[in-house]
């Protein structure tokens, strides 16, 4: 009775443990999205920062305020 007690017990253990290695891996896949979603944001805005920068360049060059 106590062998097929722990044998349920490790099987239990064996699905515990594959569910949290899919969770695992899916967390992984999502902050891998979320790292490069960020990353791109960032260098869309760095881009019109600078395109912004140089039309304000270019209109104080023609004489604007």
């Amino acid at each position: 009775a106590l062998r097929v007690d722990l044998l349920a017990g490790l099987d239990t253990l064996r699905g515990l443990e594959e569910h949290r290695a899919k969770l695992l891996g899916r967390l992984l896949e999502i902050t891998s999205l979320a790292r490069v979603t960020v990353e791109r944001g960032l260098a869309r805005a760095a881009a019109a920062r600078s395109a912004d920068l140089e039309v304000a360049r270019a209109f104080q060059a023609l004489g604007g305020e």
